[in-house]
């Protein structure tokens, strides 16, 4: 999925800040990521103006963020859901 460098057609803000948390599109085998609009920023907001189906609302991060933790495991940070668990071993037998 790795192709060096933005895609162009999008907005520079987009660019600036890249994907992020509720980009919504299409994972291409060859092309890569194609983003189509963010859900949780406004259908006026620069990055989903006119990218947004009709009626969009976004969702609302606060009310999600809520259920959601931050996990170290090893030496990355994850956000997950809170029904995720670290095991510290796993038996394979």
């Amino acid at each position: 999925m790795w192709i060096p460098g933005p895609d162009m057609n999008l907005s520079a803000e987009y660019r600036r800040g890249g994907i992020r948390i509720g980009d919504v599109g299409i994972l291409y085998r060859a092309e890569g990521f194609t983003f189509l609009f963010n859900i949780f920023l406004p259908a006026d907001h620069p990055i989903n103006k006119g990218r947004v189906p009709d009626n969009f609302e976004p969702l609302d991060w606060s009310r999600l963020e809520r259920g959601l933790k931050k996990q170290v495991i090893g030496r990355e940070e994850y956000i997950t859901s809170l029904s995720v668990r670290k095991l510290s071993s796993i038996d394979s037998s």
